[in-house]
């Protein structure tokens, strides 16, 4: 993945460093380990510097290990700010959280962070696009999983 330029903002809260990193399909964020009412001024900043790309954002979670209503909150409010808003290697238990609330049917979760960079590069983060689902994608590489 040549194309990414990274940047850091580093934060108190969250470790590793939360990065952003854009590329020509897409803006990947790379979160903390915890997403919760101390952490949100740092989310909100972060996603503040994504949106202004204009871009779809990724998100990278495979390091996230909490994600509280504060969080969540903030993510869904956010995802109205840009094309699409995608989840990529998220934990069992953040994939669960989303499953439950039925997010994962408003936000496309994926397995890998090249997965869903690809679904964006084919087109899939495009405002108008369709967003993935269901078994008629199945086989194509980059079908969110839930």
């Amino acid at each position: 993945m040549d194309e990414r330029r990274q940047s850091s903002l580093d934060g108190t809260h969250a470790r590793p460093a939360w990065r952003i990193e854009p590329m020509s399909s897409a803006v990947l964020v790379t979160v903390g380990t915890e997403i919760d009412l101390a952490a949100v001024p740092l989310f909100t900043q972060v996603l503040d510097a994504a949106a202004a790309f204009g871009l779809p954002v990724i998100l990278n979670c495979a390091d996230l290990r909490y994600l509280d209503s504060t969080g969540m909150d903030v993510l869904l409010r956010y995802r109205t700010r840009v094309p699409r808003v995608a989840i990529a290697s998220p934990q069992n238990v953040i994939r669960k959280i989303f499953g439950v609330l039925s997010l994962d049917e408003v936000i496309p979760i994926y397995d890998t962070v090249d997965t869903a960079i690809a679904a964006c590069r084919d087109g899939e983060g495009i405002v108008g696009a369709p967003a993935p689902h269901g078994p008629a994608d199945a086989g194509t590489g980059s079908s969110p999983t839930g």
